[in-house]
């Protein structure tokens, strides 16, 4: 297992008394943190919700893992298509909806989906969160302002 995602299980399981039942991936890449983590908290796969904007890793994360809930879409604090830099090599991580000096070259510009936590969780029946693995190259902050009131329901990150 990764360090950093074993750290968070560990985290999880000796700090907390969350017994994790829905899991959330933002920004995922391949499906494969979502996995571990659910693997070795005992996640049920109907609780594992992934999301993934670039449609490449999307596809390859619904073929790798059939039994989650993947999404093509990027979380954001608005609902409204956003520019997203989709790196060409699928082994770089940096895709992102943030401008940054790097997108001029191996990277494509495309229009994605962006999407509350508010709004998704309301759609989806979905009370609270256990745990919310984020990774999405400088949105953070504004992932995490998308939740509204409903940030309260989010019990680790």
């Amino acid at each position: 297992m990764k360090l950093e995602i074993k750290e968070y299980f560990e985290a999880i399981k000796n700090k907390t008394t969350i017994e994790p039942k829905i899991l959330f991936e933002a920004g995922s890449k391949t499906g494969e943190d979502a996995y571990l983590l659910a693997t070795n908290a005992g996640v049920p796969a109907e609780g594992v919700y992934v999301m993934e904007p670039h449609v490449t890793m999307y596809e390859n994360i619904v073929r790798d893992y059939p039994f989650y809930k993947v999404f093509n879409l990027a979380l954001y604090n608005e609902e409204k298509d956003l520019n997203f830099h989709a790196a060409n090599d699928l082994e770089d991580g940096r895709s992102s909806l943030m401008e940054r000096d790097i997108y001029n070259k191996g990277f494509t510009s495309c229009t994605v989906q962006a999407r509350r936590m508010d709004s998704f969780m309301e759609e989806h029946n979905i009370d609270s969160i256990d745990m919310f693995k984020l990774d999405v190259e400088g949105a953070s902050y504004e992932v995490l302002e998308g939740f509204g009131a409903r940030i309260d329901d989010l019990k680790s990150v």
